[in-house]
């Protein structure tokens, strides 16, 4: 997942920098990696027979086909490689790809070219940099409490003098809640934050209950995208 939402930013920063041809090269070759490196990070834990169950309970939900291991550095090394290791370089990843991305449009408004820009288009740009702002911001504080534990099992397990909790309850709730929420997250974002389409289910439900046609009429016009 943590492979496709990387590709997925740099996708949007090549159709800002890049010709077409080029990016449908690079859509091939995002594919291939976002396919091919978890098929080879399983085969390798087949053959180093990593994977099983974590009857300890000392992994988080997202390592849980890890098996145990008495040596900690082994099992600590395959939490990474087997996806802790994306997300987290992921969490630095993704920002930098949509702070870069989002100087393009920003640059629109910020030069000479806004003058001849309708407010419509204008619209339009901000909101897509407003919503590249809120994707990084989205994605890490979703996987934070995952990463959060993860650093607490690791300092658990290096050191088991220290006094910390990864399986606290609140921590263990709101790390199932994250996890799970990325996608419907963005999706509300896209949904509630583009004017035409929440205009358009707006318009649906006051036809729904049977709102006169002007109204619907001023709705579906108004602020179009």
């Amino acid at each position: 997942m943590f492979l496709w939402t990387i590709s997925l930013g740099l996708y949007l920063y090549l159709s800002f920098t890049k010709s077409r041809n080029t990016i449908e090269y690079y859509v091939k070759v995002f594919a291939t990696i976002s396919w091919s490196v978890p098929i080879i990070i399983i085969s390798a834990a087949l053959v180093a027979d990593a994977i099983g169950w974590d009857s300890d309970k000392k992994a988080t939900p997202g390592w849980c086909w890890i098996k145990d291991n008495p040596d900690f550095g082994s099992q600590w090394i395959w939490w990474v490689i087997s996806g802790k290791g994306i997300e987290i370089l992921s969490c630095f990843i993704i920002p930098t790809i949509f702070f870069y991305t989002r100087k393009f449009p920003s640059q629109a408004l910020a030069t000479d070219t806004r003058a001849i820009l309708s407010n419509e288009v204008k619209e339009v740009i901000e909101e897509a940099d407003r919503k590249m702002i809120l994707i990084p911001i989205i994605f890490i504080f979703m996987r934070c409490f995952g990463c959060i534990r993860f650093v607490l099992q690791t300092i658990q397990l290096a050191f088991p003098e220290a006094i910390v909790s990864p399986n606290n309850y609140a921590l263990v709730l709101l790390q199932g809640i994250g996890d799970s929420s990325q996608g419907w997250a963005n999706g509300l974002l896209f949904i509630l934050g583009t004017r035409q389409i929440r205009n358009h289910i707006l318009g649906n439900i006051r036809r729904l209950f049977g709102s006169p046609d002007n109204e619907l009429q001023s709705i579906s016009t108004y602020g179009t995208l």
